[in-house]
């Protein structure tokens, strides 16, 4: 019942399947790529939609949101829900490049455009603008993604090459969005 609640919020699939024993599990293709987090005791990792793919049956999946007017400001509309995962165990996310784990301790990262993957629950998240009004009006330059406190970001840097080329024929900008 969860995963039905879960599915009609965020863009992931109504019914999962769970397998059970040994072996490998080889996933669909993706023009991005996938990496294996490891999610620890005691540690709850937010991801943005479409990034979850699959993890180990002791991972508990969630659902949160971002604050109404920090996600209305970052370009993600008015209820950005997001998966939570919790527990122990490793989780496969589907990315558009190589992923860095950059650690926060009781600092802020300002990212412009969608470079961050997901977060621990530890680091609030907001949308300011880079400079004063006038100065940002000028300058062209779209909202900052904001992250304080302390914790760990997931950021995809550069794209893949085919990613890339995917987006730009779909004709979508840097940031994924058309």
């Amino acid at each position: 019942m969860s995963d039905l609640w879960r599915s009609l919020f965020i863009p992931e699939g109504t019914i999962r399947p769970y397998y059970e024993g040994t072996g490998e599990i080889l996933l669909q293709p993706s023009t991005g790529g996938y990496h294996l987090l490891d999610v620890s005791d005691g540690e709850r990792w937010i991801l943005e939609p479409g990034v979850f793919w699959a993890c180990e049956g002791s991972v508990k999946l969630g659902l949160t949101r971002d604050p109404f007017f920090a996600s209305l400001w970052a370009g993600d509309g008015f209820f950005n829900w997001k998966t939570l995962l919790a527990g122990h165990g490793r989780a496969a996310i589907n990315t558009p490049g190589p992923v860095e784990i950059v650690e926060i301790a009781g600092a802020e990262m300002r990212v412009q455009g969608r470079l961050v993957l997901g977060r621990t629950e530890g680091l609030s998240f907001r949308s300011e603008r880079p400079a004063g009004f006038f100065r940002s009006f000028i300058s062209g330059q779209s909202r900052l993604r904001v992250f304080r406190g302390t914790g760990k970001v997931l950021v995809c840097w550069t794209p893949y090459w085919n990613e890339k080329l995917l987006r730009q024929i779909g004709g979508q900008d840097e940031d994924g969005a058309t």
